[in-house]
């Protein structure tokens, strides 16, 4: 489906709430699945999922498009502007604590999950870049909550780039980007949940050897790496024949981890990130039975 059409789809089936926390205001945004004419059943989401997203400077329409192409298949997703981004409150690209981001999704996406209609789906994780590293966090801070994780270039370690932006990012920020990271590289070994991990072999913004390690030292028993060769950071921003084949893996391996096939499937799309300012959010894919995740 065309991207405006996704776009259009996509906003007439989103609900967005405001949260108030002791630091913020931040946004929540949840999008449901709608019909697809090429299903042939509608079922809702069985299980549930977050995508953390906090990366600055992700072109907008990137992410959008994903989660109007998950609704599309069946998927909702849920999630929220971080401090500081998008329409949440906060001085703009600035993050006080990482600690407070991960704090602040785990207790939106857990009060999401309690819900009486969500008791009974798994929880999936889902996080590109930066927002990678909130996964790994949000599952070291719990790590039997969730049952899987999908990554898309997670920046385990961080690559030198001389083209990369060096303009004004916060002091602050800055600290707590490279803190978490290198937190994230040596404590890879206690990563445990079945994950998914995508990247491209030409990127130069996450070191793709930070995948591998990932995907070496983790304890996990069901953990699949896919490397892309020639592709570049952000992976669904690629060439269209090269954006399906990085989405029908995701499908194909959150499927296989649900028991259901391609056509009974709808996804449910718990967003966090505003369509306006998608660039820094964190989200929670969600399943039902008239649905999957």
């Amino acid at each position: 489906m065309h991207r405006k059409a996704l776009k259009e789809s996509l906003e007439s089936c989103s609900a967005a709430v405001k949260l108030e926390t002791k630091k913020h205001c931040l946004l929540s945004r949840t999008s449901f699945p709608i019909p697809v004419p090429t299903l042939r059943k509608l079922v809702r989401a069985a299980g549930l999922g977050c995508i953390a997203e906090i990366s600055i400077g992700v072109v907008p329409p990137v992410p959008e498009y994903t989660v109007a192409r998950l609704v599309h298949r069946g998927y909702a997703v849920h999630g929220i502007n971080h401090e500081g981004h998008g329409k949440s409150s906060g001085s703009k690209g600035y993050l006080s604590s990482f600690g407070d981001v991960v704090r602040d999704c785990s207790d939106n996406f857990k009060s999401v999950c309690e819900k009486q209609e969500n008791r009974l789906k798994k929880r999936f994780l889902y996080g590109f870049s930066m927002r990678g590293t909130v996964v790994l966090q949000l599952h070291r801070k719990d790590p039997l909550y969730w049952d899987g994780a999908v990554l898309l270039a997670p920046m385990c370690k961080i690559r030198s780039n001389p083209y990369m932006y060096r303009g004004n990012l916060a002091l602050q920020t800055g600290r707590e980007l490279l803190s978490v990271s290198l937190d994230t590289e040596k404590n890879l070994h206690e990563v445990s949940l079945p994950f998914l991990v995508l990247h491209g072999t030409d990127d130069v913004v996450a070191d793709p050897s930070g995948s591998r390690l990932l995907h070496e030292r983790a304890s996990s028993r069901d953990k699949t790496l896919k490397l892309y060769p020639g592709m570049w950071h952000v992976l669904m921003g690629e060439r269209p024949e090269d954006v399906e084949r990085v989405f029908a893996d995701v499908i194909s391996w959150l499927e296989d981890r649900v028991g259901v096939s391609h056509d009974d499937v709808v996804l449910h799309i718990d967003v966090s990130h505003d369509l306006e300012d998608a660039s820094s959010s964190t989200v929670t894919l969600t399943q039902d039975l008239v649905g999957i995740l």
